[in-house]
């Protein structure tokens, strides 16, 4: 599909922008949301990342419902996928070219930004699962050496360790 065959109106051209611009603001709300999941939980505020997480499906439904609109509006009559931005780029006249090519480098922009963060998030989930692992390896190695008169466990006495394995 061609611009020239007029698949774009200048409504429908008005459309596609209203709908790159609502992808930027959700892409944007994917980022806050990541690096605020970043904060609580390096921070140890787990408490928060459910609420985190469901802003997140929010926003992952906004966008699934921008991709119909833009499936709907730049579906061409003859069937068969909508084109993409970057043929939508090849295709149009200088003016609206540039335009599209302003939103895509925009978008490309948005979604490294992300990944970059989703990378940062699993290294901090690693991390965590890493230190949790220790801790519980630490916890079992330490003998019990017998019982006291409530029937609580008694361990030996043993000195203050830190989690860098200097006490």
């Amino acid at each position: 599909m061609t611009l020239s065959e007029g698949a774009l109106t200048p409504d429908r051209q008005r459309q596609l922008g209203q709908i790159l611009w609502a992808y930027g603001d959700q892409l944007r709300r994917v980022e806050v949301l990541l690096e605020a999941h970043i904060v609580f939980a390096s921070s140890g505020r787990e408490g928060h990342l459910g609420v985190l997480a469901d802003l997140l499906a929010e926003t992952a439904a906004t966008i699934g419902e921008l991709d119909l609109r833009r499936e709907v509006l730049l579906a061409p009559s003859a069937g068969g996928p909508p084109p993409t931005l970057s043929e939508l780029v090849a295709t149009s006249d200088d003016a609206w070219a540039a335009i599209l090519a302003d939103h895509q480098r925009s978008l490309a922009s948005a979604v490294q930004r992300i990944q970059y963060l989703l990378d940062q998030n699993r290294h901090t989930m690693v991390a965590t699962l890493e230190l949790l692992g220790r801790m519980a390896t630490d916890l079992v190695d330490v003998p019990v050496t017998g019982y006291d008169r409530s029937g609580r466990t008694v361990r030996p006495a043993s000195s203050a360790v830190l989690f860098d394995g200097q006490a």
